[in-house]
């Protein structure tokens, strides 16, 4: 008796219908607005949601792939798409959530993963991270929410690859969090607020981070966040500095980047003792460097240029090193010590092609020249006004 192909293929989907499912997963057929999970589950199709909550997690140890699937609220500005509170080892996955107030709400816990996810016009924030620890975010969107990512009191978690776009607050905001990482993240467009915040948030890693064409700073530090280490990273085209330290200190900057802000490069106001360390700072709308009662500052091997004010300028800013650095062709002057900076130690410096002076210091003392600051191995040359002020300087 000859068999043909559609016997064989009907067989074979009996056969597949009538096997017992093997595995842990869930599919999305039994799974709506306002679920708990208990158990590894995958979505098959799309959530609209007019409940509080979408998907509430309810079980250490699983995981959430909504397989490129959305949850999607229908009624604007109320409760989290994906809801997590107090759970070890949980995973959440390719996950869309749209229209709730939180996209991602998690509250408290530890191990938890968040990868490939996107949160988008969410009313407060697209990942609400709450009481966290040793946790991993990578490779996440959030878009058009007011924050981006919001996270608070919390540490020793990674957080990589992510991207925020047009937030209208900020993109990236730690509070009250300590010693995490953030590596290769982008905060960009956000409408008001600053790429990067950290308030009282203290011993983080940034490394190779991007902030561009935000509404205030790139990266900005506040309330006595220090002992945070920079490097690598690039803030262009923000609407306040590139980088801003208020009340922060201790700080160290390796080999950063800031380019055409609108406000200074590098910010230091009332943040002293901070290493600064082959920083640039290009064609920034004020100063490429600024230090207002900020002293005991290593300073060394930084370039400003074509900067629309001074390359670097200190004030009541003292005892500072300031050696092996570079300003060419700002539109005022190389380097700029007014008359309350006093007892830096300037060394080895190249101040080229400014239009002001090459150095400028207003300040008194037994210092070199007559001022009140040491001056040693400096050079300058092809400055509009000449290589310094008072003369002798170089």
């Amino acid at each position: 008796m000859k068999i043909s192909l559609r016997q064989v293929s009907l067989f074979t989907v009996f056969i597949l219908l009538t096997l017992p499912l093997t595995g842990t997963y869930v599919y999305a057929t039994g799974v709506t607005c306002g679920s708990t999970i208990t158990t590894d589950t995958t979505l098959k199709g799309n959530l609209i949601c007019s409940t509080s909550t979408g998907i509430t997690i309810g079980k250490d140890g699983i995981t959430l792939d909504c397989a490129g699937h959305s949850i999607t609220q229908t009624v604007t500005g109320t409760g989290g798409g994906i809801y997590i509170s107090s759970l070890k080892k949980v995973t959440v996955k390719n996950c869309i959530v749209d229209n709730w107030e939180f996209g991602f709400e998690v509250d408290t816990g530890s191990g938890i993963t968040l990868t490939g996810n996107t949160a988008n016009g969410n009313s407060n924030s697209g990942f609400w991270i709450v009481s966290i620890s040793s946790s991993e975010l990578t490779s996440n969107k959030a878009s058009s929410n007011y924050y981006g990512f919001y996270i608070s009191e919390s540490s020793k978690n990674a957080l990589k690859s992510n991207t925020v776009t047009g937030n209208e607050g900020w993109g990236f905001q730690l509070y009250s969090s300590s010693s995490n990482t953030l590596t290769s993240n982008t905060a960009k467009s956000t409408t008001y607020g600053h790429g990067f915040d950290f308030d009282s948030s203290s011993n983080n890693k940034l490394k190779s981070n991007t902030a561009s064409n935000n509404g205030e700073d790139g990266f900005y530090f506040e309330f006595s966040s220090s002992n945070n280490k920079l490097k690598s990273n690039t803030a262009t085209g923000n609407g306040g500095d590139g980088f801003g330290f208020d009340g922060s200190s201790t700080n160290t900057l390796t080999s950063n980047t800031a380019n055409s802000n609108s406000g200074d490069g590098f910010n230091f106001y009332s943040s002293g003792s901070s290493s600064l360390d082959h920083n640039t700072a290009n064609s920034n709308g004020i100063q490429g460097f600024y230090f207002y009662s900020s002293s005991g500052n290593p300073i060394t091997g930084n370039t400003a240029s074509n900067n629309e004010q001074d390359g670097f300028y200190f004030a009541s800013s003292s005892s500072s090193s300031i050696s092996s650095n570079t300003a060419k062709s700002n539109v005022y002057n190389g380097f700029y010590i007014d008359s309350t900076s006093t007892g830096n130690n300037l060394s080895s410096n190249a101040a080229n092609l400014n239009q002001g002076y090459g150095y400028v210091d207003a300040s008194t003392g037994s210092g070199t020249a007559g001022t009140g600051n040491t001056y040693t191995k400096n050079k300058a040359s092809g400055n509009t006004l000449g290589p310094s002020s008072p003369p002798g300087l170089t």
